[in-house]
Parts: structure tokens; C-alpha cells; sequence
């Protein structure tokens, strides 16, 4: 990740993030998304020039995940 003047914000709604890795102090180096890995496919479907430049918010990371699982029969 690329921590620059819009890391704070998720790239998809511009919300704030909560990343742990840009706050001041850093959270000791974790992040709460360390706990939430992202499923590749979901983040396959980010325009390019948004992949690894801010993490994206619990909200936003959901969504994509409930869009690219399948459901249950």
C-alpha cells in the first residue's frame, strides 16, 4: 500500500478508511482489515488505478465481498 495525502480514504467512497497503519501514531503496525482478508476476486474488480493505494473501508470491503460470493444453495 501506498500510504499518500488519500490513504485515509476508502478509494471507492471516499469515506474514512479507520486504516491503522495511517494514524498518528501507527497502531503498532496493524491494521483492523489484517483480520479481514480481502477475497482476490473482489479486488480484481477495482478500476486499476485504485489497487494498492488505500485500504478500502469495512463497508466498501463487505460490499465487494457479498458481490463476488456466491450464495449458499
Amino acid at each position: 500500500m501506498i500510504l499518500n495525502a488519500d490513504s485515509q480514504r476508502c478509494p471507492l467512497c471516499g469515506n474514512d478508511n479507520a486504516c491503522g497503519l495511517t494514524t498518528s501514531p501507527p497502531s503498532q503496525g496493524t491494521c483492523w482489515c489484517f483480520s479481514r482478508p480481502a477475497n482476490p476476486d473482489a479486488l480484481k474488480r477495482l478500476p486499476a488505478d485504485l489497487r494498492n493505494q488505500a485500504c478500502l473501508c469495512p463497508r466498501c470491503l463487505q460490499q465487494l465481498h457479498d458481490e463476488t460470493t456466491p450464495n449458499a444453495p
